[in-house]
C-alpha cells in the first residue's frame, strides 16, 4: 500500500496549533470538549434501550399492528439520530488553515496597533473583511473565530457543547438532520408510550375505576413509559425549539452567530434567501476539507479586476499602475479566490 493511500482522508494533525483532538491516526477530528459527545450519546441510547425493552415489548404483544409500526419507525429515526450525531461531532466544520507569516497587506491603527478592516464590494454592497491575528488570515465573509477550538471556521454558526464541535459550513447539514430526527423521535416515543399506558389502563378498568386502573398501570413496569413521556417532552422542548429556530435561520440565510451579534444586516444581500438558501445548505454537496492531507493550499482573497466586455470569466490581478487608479474598496461582482503566490505558508 502506497503512502498516498495510507494518508488519504487523514487530517494534518501532527503539528496542529489549535485545540482540536484527533483520533484513529488523524482520521477523526473533534473539539476539545469531545467527552460531551459521549454524554449526549448516552442521553439518546439509554432511553432508547428502556423504550425498546419495555414499551415496545408491551405494544408488540398487546397491539401487534401498531406495535410493529412504532418499532419500525423508531428504529429508523434512532439510527438517523445517532449517525448524524456522530457525523456532526467528528467532522471538520470548515476550518480555515492558519498561515505561518502575516500577509503584507495588513494595515494597523497607529494608535492601538490593531489591524484595520479591508473593504470590498460584492454585488454592489460594501463589506468589511476582518483580519484574524491568531490565524494570520483575512477571514472570508461569514467566517468567525471559535474561542473554544481556537480556529477560524467558514460560515461559523456556533460551537455546540452537546456535540463537542463547531457547527460550520461542512457539518451544518448533519447537525440539522440530527435535531430534526431527534425531535420527531421524541414525538414518536411520547405517542407510543402514551398508547401503552392507555392499553394497560383499559385492561385494568374491567375490575377497577379509572384512578385505580391508572395507578395499577404505573405500578407495573410500564412506569418506564410514564418516565419516558416526561423525559422526551423536556428533550423535545430543546431539540424541537432548535429545529424550528434553525429552519427559520436557513430560509433567512442567517447563522446563529450573526443573529446573536445582530450582524446579519452586514451580509443580508450577500446570498439569496428562501428555498435557494435551503437547497444550498441542505441539498448541495459540502465543500472539501482544507485541512486534510493532500488538500490544496488554503485560498485567500485577492484583488481582481473583472473584465465585463464580452470576456466571460476573464480575470487578472491589478498591477501597480492600475492599483493607484482604482482606489479601495475593490469592486467585485462576486467573491473570487486564488491560491497564495507569495511567502504565506500553511501550518
Amino acid at each position: 500500500m502506497g503512502k498516498g493511500s495510507a494518508t488519504r482522508g487523514r487530517y494534518k494533525y501532527e503539528l496542529w496549533p489549535a485545540n482540536n483532538k484527533f483520533f484513529c491516526g488523524g482520521k477523526i477530528i473533534t473539539g476539545p470538549d469531545y467527552k460531551n459527545t459521549f454524554a449526549t450519546l448516552l442521553l439518546v441510547i439509554i432511553p432508547l434501550g428502556l423504550y425498546f425493552g419495555i414499551t415496545i415489548s408491551y405494544l408488540t404483544t398487546h397491539w401487534r399492528a401498531g406495535g410493529y409500526t412504532f418499532l419500525a419507525l423508531t428504529i429508523f429515526l434512532a439510527c438517523v439520530s445517532i449517525i448524524t450525531l456522530l457525523l456532526t461531532a467528528t467532522d471538520d466544520p470548515g476550518i480555515i488553515p492558519r498561515q505561518s507569516v502575516e500577509p503584507g497587506n495588513v494595515v494597523r491603527n497607529p494608535r492601538t496597533g490593531f489591524p484595520l478592516p479591508k473593504e470590498v464590494v460584492v454585488n454592489g454592497h460594501t463589506y468589511s473583511l476582518k483580519y484574524c491575528e491568531t490565524c494570520r488570515i483575512w477571514r472570508p465573509l461569514r467566517a468567525s473565530h471559535c474561542a473554544t477550538c481556537n480556529n477560524c471556521v467558514e460560515r461559523f454558526d456556533h460551537h455546540c457543547p452537546w456535540l463537542g464541535n463547531c457547527i460550520g459550513r461542512r457539518n451544518y447539514r448533519t447537525f440539522y438532520f440530527f435535531i430534526c430526527s431527534t425531535s420527531i423521535l421524541c414525538c414518536l416515543v411520547i405517542a407510543s408510550a402514551s398508547v401503552s399506558l392507555k392499553l394497560k389502563t383499559d385492561a385494568a378498568r374491567a375490575t377497577h375505576d379509572d384512578a385505580e386502573a391508572f395507578g395499577l398501570a404505573l405500578a407495573s413496569p410500564l412506569v418506564v413509559s410514564f418516565i419516558l413521556i416526561i423525559y422526551c417532552f423536556i428533550a423535545f422542548l430543546f431539540t424541537g425549539g432548535l429545529f424550528i429556530f434553525h429552519t427559520i435561520l436557513i430560509f433567512r440565510n442567517r447563522t446563529t452567530a450573526e443573529t446573536l451579534k445582530y450582524s446579519w444586516k452586514e451580509v443580508n444581500y450577500l446570498e439569496p434567501r428562501g428555498l435557494p438558501s435551503f437547497y444550498h445548505l441542505i441539498c448541495e454537496r459540502k465543500p472539501p476539507s482544507k485541512i486534510k492531507v493532500g488538500a490544496e493550499s488554503p485560498p485567500r482573497m485577492t484583488q481582481l479586476k473583472v473584465i465585463e466586455d464580452g470576456e466571460r470569466n476573464s480575470h487578472r490581478p491589478f498591477g501597480e499602475e492600475e492599483r493607484r487608479n482604482h482606489p479601495s474598496p475593490v469592486k467585485w461582482n462576486k467573491l473570487q479566490y486564488s491560491p497564495p503566490q507569495d511567502e504565506e505558508q500553511q501550518v
